[in-house]
């Protein structure tokens, strides 16, 4: 680690040992691709520029990968501020230099290069010798989740590929603040190993990012109904005409809406909303005063957008609005409120979106900054809640349980908490977590073939937790889903009718009839006393099944037989189903 005291930038404290993991990697004789997994702010842009910095030191060469123009932009000019000599290939920026050794350029313009054998591809000789025109010893990729490497004909795995065949002692390293591709932890067939973990929390609590602070609407008439909308399976995303059906049925709702989040945000720096589609961003506008927004879409050219953006980082417009733009790797401190007026399908997008508001003012930065207040419009910690363990999702979800009611009291020390939680959210005076589980992994003796492989230290853990907390042990398979599904869309089984039947004690049982002839059954007890039973009538049907609208009616009945003979809970078109070891139908999706 000398090299560091040679360059003009000195990384923060806590980045020092994620370099040394990543030099330690390097020189190991594994070409193996690892990555670094950092919170969103934790400043991965440094550590990509002082890695890139000591290699070519040494006389090596790096390229640092991106997905857009502007990134690439951002990440080279901290190169330079940092004293890393960098040439910047991007067709975007319209700029496209081999020059120095570090190179920061965009996935698809050099993916196109090597495609069309361009700048970096090669010269193949009669006697059968190959000269490449650039081969790097190191490749950066940020946000390196968005590596699609089941599929070899992308980009990036093009790129990786053509390199690696050209410099068999290629390093490949990349960096995520979301270690998730869908609902699929990252590590597995390529990504071998992860180097470094460095949480949002803890660098909350070290003063490197701001703690956020969870709002939400209103009122009920102040808040979309997205309940209905699943995700698109051509596209991957959610449809933007059932979106539009939705925020456009009632355009009043989204003025009272803008008009609250501008009453909300009266005093704060910078205010960056999520909305659900373009024509949703020119209706909200609307409710804006005239000077004091910008509208960024994929639409939006790149002198547009900078623009907007360096006015956005000057406080000369207060309100950023986006469809699918700055949810990654955006960096503009002066953003301390995230507005949702949209939903979302994925724990990568909230983590990102997030992140936006967290970081903390620059040295030259005039004003100070305190917390991020994320309100929340559209559902989205409700939506995600129940399927990751995350310490933000889990506080914002017990935020909104008190805002309505509907809590479990911590028996440990009393602390109110989600219907949702698997874990308590409180702390106590030192302001450590409390160690109560509503339910748990522990850290059991792992065998193979009857042989122990490991011994558990006999530590609780989150249901979907990977590692154990005590001894780092692995709970799961890394290449699990999180959200413990292992079903495809081949055991969808369209639903002909659902019954609804009280039964003793106030119990209520859920006849399903099946287009394969099968009979699928669930029963709850939602009048129980126990808080557990309660929470999984919630959870796993009543959300699932009614509409928002009604629920406030819904919670007011006090008997099974009138549950069952309300009319307002929903049959879905499909469901999963199986059959256990102990008989009982396991239903898992549900289709509306």
């Amino acid at each position: 680690m000398t090299e560091q005291n040679q360059t003009k930038f000195q990384p923060r404290d806590y980045q020092l040992p994620i370099i040394e993991s990543i030099i330690n990697h390097c020189r190991k004789p594994t070409n193996d691709p690892a990555f670094i997994d950092i919170s969103v702010g934790g400043g991965k842009t440094a550590i990509y520029a002082f890695i890139a910095d000591h290699v070519a030191k040494k006389g090596g060469k790096v390229l640092v990968l991106a997905r857009q123009g502007e990134l690439v932009e951002q990440n080279s000019n901290f190169a330079w501020k940092a004293g890393v000599d960098n040439s910047v290939y991007s067709a975007s920026l319209k700029r496209k230099s081999m020059y120095y050794n570090t190179i920061y350029g965009t996935e698809g313009t050099i993916a196109r290069q090597i495609c069309e054998c361009g700048d970096f591809g090669y010269t193949t000789h009669d006697n059968g010798t190959i000269n490449y025109s650039w081969i790097p010893d190191l490749i950066l990729i940020d946000e390196c989740h968005m590596v699609n490497y089941s599929e070899e004909n992308n980009q990036y795995m093009k790129i990786i590929r053509f390199f690696q065949q050209a410099n068999p002692r290629l390093r490949i390293i990349g960096g995520t603040g979301s270690p998730i591709r869908g609902k699929e932890y990252i590590v597995g067939d390529f990504w071998k190993e992860r180097l470094y973990e460095l949480s949002t929390d803890k660098l909350v609590d070290w003063g490197w990012l701001v703690p956020p602070v969870f709002g939400f609407p209103e009122s009920e008439d102040h808040s979309y109904d997205f309940s209905s909308i699943k995700v698109d399976k051509d596209a991957n995303s959610f449809s933007d005409d059932q979106l539009d059906k939705i925020v456009l049925d009632n355009p009043t709702k989204t003025q009272e809406i803008m008009a609250e989040i501008v009453d909300r945000t009266k005093d704060r720096l910078g205010v960056l909303v999520f909305l659900s589609t373009k024509k949703h961003c020119t209706e909200a506008a609307k409710a804006l005063p005239i000077g004091s927004y910008g509208i960024v879409s994929d639409n939006t050219g790149y002198k547009e957008r900078s623009r907007i953006y360096k006015a956005s980082r000057a406080g000369e417009i207060k309100f950023l609005l986006n469809v699918g733009v700055l949810a990654t790797g955006y960096s503009n401190p002066r953003i301390d409120t995230v507005v949702y007026l949209r939903p979302l399908d994925s724990l990568t997008l909230l983590i990102q979106t997030l992140g936006r508001g967290f970081r903390i003012p620059e040295d030259t930065d005039n004003f100070e900054k305190s917390n991020c207040l994320v309100l929340d419009y559209g559902d989205v910690m409700g939506r995600l809640g129940g399927l990751y363990e995350n310490p933000i999702l889990e506080t914002a979800i017990a935020n909104k349980a008190r805002k309505s009611g509907e809590v479990l009291i911590c028996p440990e020390c009393s602390t109110e908490n989600s219907l949702m939680a698997r874990r308590c959210v409180g702390r106590d005076h030192n302001d450590n977590r409390c160690e109560y589980f509503y339910s748990f992994r522990e850290c059991t003796d792992q065998n193979t073939n009857g042989v122990i492989t490991s011994h558990g230290c006999g530590t609780k853990n989150d249901p979907c937790a990977r590692e154990c907390r005590g001894c780092g042990n692995q709970l799961i398979d890394p290449n699990a889903k999180l959200s413990r599904t292992h079903y495809t869309e081949k055991d969808l089984v369209d639903v002909l009718s659902m019954k609804m039947i009280p039964c003793r004690n106030e119990g209520v049982l859920i006849k399903y009839q099946l287009a394969n002839g099968v009979e699928a059954t669930e029963f709850f007890s939602p009048f129980s006393s126990h808080v557990v039973t309660k929470r999984i009538w919630k959870s796993t049907f009543f959300n699932e099944h009614t509409l928002k609208k009604d629920r406030g009616s819904l919670n007011q009945i006090r008997t099974a037989a009138q549950l069952c003979n309300s009319g307002l809970f929903r049959q879905p078109k499909q469901i999963t189903h199986r059959i256990n070891d102990k008989n009982k139908s396991v239903i898992n999706q549900r289709v509306f």
